[in-house]
C-alpha cells in the first residue's frame, strides 16, 4: 500500500491504476496496468488509488477515476468521466454527453447537427465533437481527444492519456 513518494531528483516511481503524463521535465506516468512516473524536480506521487503527482509549475495530475491535468496557466483536464479543459483564457469544454464549450471571452458556435459540436474561439482553433470523440485545439496547446481515447498536447508538455 504505496502513501507517498517524495520525488525531487529521484527517477522512477511505480505506480497503479492510471494512465500516464508527460510533461515538462518530467517524463510521465503510465497507470492502469501499474507502469511508473519519472521525475525530476517534481513534488510528490501518490500511487494506490493514485492521488496526483505535483510538479514546479505544474498543479497536478489526478488519475484514479477522476483526472486533472493542472499545468501553467493552463488550468486543467479532467477525464475519465471527462469534465472540461480550461486553457488560458478559455473557459472550458465539457465532452462526455458533450454539454458544452465556454469561453469567457468571445464564444461562437459554429454548428451544432445531432451529436456533433463545433465551437471556434478567437486564437483557439475550435472543439470538435462527433460520437465519442472530442477534440480541442488551441493556441500552443494541441488538442484533447477524450472519451474512449484521451490525449492532451499542450506547451512542452507532451500529453495526457486516459482510458486506452
Amino acid at each position: 500500500d504505496i502513501k507517498w513518494v517524495r520525488v525531487l531528483d529521484i527517477e522512477w516511481v511505480r505506480v497503479p491504476d492510471i494512465e500516464w503524463v508527460r510533461m515538462l521535465d518530467i517524463e510521465w506516468v503510465r497507470v492502469l496496468d501499474i507502469e511508473w512516473v519519472r521525475v525530476l524536480d517534481i513534488e510528490w506521487v501518490r500511487v494506490p488509488d493514485i492521488e496526483w503527482v505535483r510538479v514546479p509549475d505544474i498543479e497536478w495530475v489526478r488519475v484514479p477515476d477522476i483526472e486533472w491535468v493542472r499545468v501553467l496557466d493552463i488550468e486543467w483536464v479532467r477525464v475519465l468521466d471527462i469534465e472540461w479543459v480550461r486553457v488560458l483564457d478559455i473557459e472550458w469544454v465539457r465532452v462526455p454527453d458533450i454539454e458544452w464549450v465556454r469561453r469567457v471571452l468571445d464564444i461562437e458556435w459554429v454548428r451544432r447537427v445531432l451529436d456533433i459540436e463545433w465551437v471556434r474561439v478567437p486564437d483557439i482553433e475550435w472543439v470538435r465533437r462527433v460520437l465519442d470523440i472530442e477534440w480541442v485545439r488551441v493556441p500552443d496547446i494541441e488538442w484533447v481527444r477524450v472519451l474512449d481515447i484521451e490525449w492532451v498536447r499542450m506547451l512542452d508538455i507532451e500529453w495526457v492519456r486516459v482510458l486506452d
